[in-house]
């Protein structure tokens, strides 16, 4: 056997994991308003210091 074997055995399985959490994030995961996950859509831009809501384009 030689060394190409193992490593795409290795890729695969990465990618295997990849897609099994991204799919487990999908179902079990906390909703989002918009849907991107990044969780900044449900918060105030007023309620924090410093910061400056941007326009929405609702």
């Amino acid at each position: 056997m030689d060394w190409q074997t193992p490593a795409v055995g290795i890729l695969v399985f990465t990618a295997i994991v990849y897609l099994a959490r991204v799919a487990i994030r999908t179902v079990f995961g906390k909703k989002t308003a918009c849907g991107s996950g990044c969780g900044k859509c449900g918060a105030d831009a007023e309620s924090k210091p410093g910061r400056v809501a941007l326009p929405r384009a609702d």
